[in-house]
């Protein structure tokens, strides 16, 4: 997978990464939001903070939280 992230608007060109193979995305605060896999086949897997299966994810990448997740409308 490739990643393009930007910093401080756009002022500065986004930073590129290449061959990523995961991403693990937080929050200002410091919690793991998002996780984005890359699975064989070129199949990709995401899943959010707020669906199930994220916790088994996060121990996948030896994150072992025992945070509820309720969702804001």
């Amino acid at each position: 997978m490739k990643i393009r992230a930007s910093f401080e608007g756009l002022e500065r060109p986004p930073m590129e990464l290449e061959n990523a193979d995961s991403i693990l995305i937080y929050d200002d605060f410091g919690n793991p939001i998002l996780v984005v896999q890359k699975l064989e086949k070129g199949q990709i897997y995401v899943v959010k903070a707020s669906e199930p299966g994220f916790q088994d994810v996060l121990r996948g990448f030896g994150i072992g939280l025992r945070a509820s997740v309720r969702k804001i409308k």
